[in-house]
């Protein structure tokens, strides 16, 4: 007779991988909950209804009261504000992760996922190889299309912060943002700035590897010298080594561009000095007001690109009689 094998125990393998899910989950939050009291801890408790926090001992009390009263005004304007201020030596990076983790750490925002809070965070340095660093953190709700984009907050921090700060007034500065995120917060960001020539060229050449750049401005300097130097001995060649180690006769802005290595007003100066050094440019005594100015000549090529812009610039520069007073040079 066949022999009777007895059953398996079948084992529920649906009820099995859900318990396990369930171990998972629960290691993950408990792993996430001792992460954030971690987080917090490091900043400490947050205390209801106290807006600044000077564990750097950099405030008196005076001074504590008077930007508790403006965080108060920004949060009566439903921004919840938490100012931050700690000795420690960090730099600016840094110190905008802090400004971010305590945001997240503390939840600072009027009702949970608002994202309209706003942290000024400041790390006081401590030893000689830093310098104090702050930074202005808003929540997400107010930043990109809200009253605080990245130009605003870079504009507050230029402007109104650290220029006070710089100067051992750290309360001014500190109310100073305050007060400058309050006027955006009410009236909006102000228009970014339209970046001039000056700073699209530097934005064109900014992607460019310096040492890439520099390579072909050196070529294009000797062959412009080449062409010269063949022009003015009436075709003959030329010694390669001659050419080659003489820029004398490259554009000063070109000149300019490659020893500097980077766009910038140099490159503007650098060609105004050449034509007052060949007399192209030069200076006389304006009538009828008998003030000094600057009078350019009328020769009909320029040398290069760089110098017919300068020239033009004269040109709309210069007055009636056709000289350029002095305070008009910023212009060009």
């Amino acid at each position: 007779m066949p022999q009777v094998m007895p059953k398996a125990r079948s084992v529920k393998l649906p009820r099995l991988a859900a318990a396990v899910a369930s171990l998972v989950m629960l290691s993950l939050a408990g792993a996430w909950l001792v992460a954030g009291r971690g987080e917090s801890e490091s900043y400490g408790q947050r205390q209801p209804g106290q807006r600044v926090y000077d564990l750097a001992g950099a405030l008196g009390p005076s001074e504590v009261r008077l930007l508790e009263r403006e965080a108060a005004d920004l949060e009566r304007g439903g921004v919840p504000v938490v100012v931050y201020i700690r000795a420690e030596d960090a730099d600016p990076g840094a110190t905008r992760k802090d400004a971010r983790d305590l945001m997240r750490a503390w939840e600072i925002e009027s009702a949970p996922g608002a994202a309209d809070g706003l942290v000024v965070f400041m790390n006081v340095a401590v030893g000689p190889s830093f310098a104090d660093a702050i930074a202005i953190v808003p929540g997400e709700r107010l930043k990109d299309e809200g009253p605080l984009p990245s130009h605003e907050l870079q504009r507050i921090l230029q402007s109104d912060v650290m220029v006070r700060i710089r100067g051992e007034r750290v309360v001014s500065g500190l109310s100073a943002g305050l007060s400058a995120a309050a006027r955006s917060l009410r009236l909006g960001p102000q228009a970014e700035p339209t970046p001039g020539p000056i700073q699209r060229t530097a934005a064109t050449f900014s992607g460019v590897p310096m040492l890439v750049l520099a390579s072909l401005l050196t070529l294009a300097c000797a062959a412009l010298a080449l062409v010269t130097a063949r022009v003015r001995s009436g075709g003959e060649p030329v010694a390669t080594s001659t050419v080659a180690g003489s820029v004398r006769d490259c554009p000063p802005a070109l000149v300019g561009l490659v020893m500097r290595g980077r766009p910038g007003p140099h490159l503007v100066e650098a060609t105004l000095v050449d034509l007052v050094v060949r007399g192209a440019l030069t200076w006389r005594r304006g009538a009828p007001t008998g003030t000094i100015e600057l009078h350019l000549d009328d020769e009909p090529s320029p040398h290069d690109r760089a110098e017919q812009a300068v020239r033009m610039a004269l040109q709309r520069a210069a007055g009636s009689e056709g000289g350029i007073r002095a305070d008009h040079l910023p212009v060009v």
